[in-house]
């Protein structure tokens, strides 16, 4: 949990009459990042790292079609390397790039 402190004293920085004033802060806690999670899984349907996931799939799949080949497909998408990028496409969408490819050519 993150903490921010606010002051007591809405002139902050200013000295009341015994002298105190701006040093003096209340703590409050501030939501943290998990507060906000299943709003956004509530609002887009799926965790944002499925979401990310799927519109990296697509782009991949966009550019596949192209005739573009996996090794300059994965750093232009995020991934490290082709095979990781064969990993997830594969995870993602039950079958390889390869095979991916020879599919979606075989309905074009």
């Amino acid at each position: 949990m993150v903490r921010i402190t606010k002051p007591r004293n809405p002139g902050f920085g200013c000295r009341d009459e015994k002298g105190e004033g701006g040093e003096r802060h209340e703590q409050q806690e501030a939501p943290d990042g998990g507060q906000f999670r299943p709003n956004r899984v509530q609002v887009v349907g799926v965790t944002p790292m499925a979401y990310l996931t799927a519109w990296r799939m697509a782009i991949v799949q966009t550019m596949l079609r192209r005739g573009e080949p996996l090794k300059a497909i994965a750093p232009a998408v995020g991934y490290e390397s082709p095979t990781a990028l064969s990993r997830i496409f594969a995870q993602s969408t039950g079958q390889s790039p390869t095979k991916w490819v020879a599919r979606s050519q075989r309905y074009d």
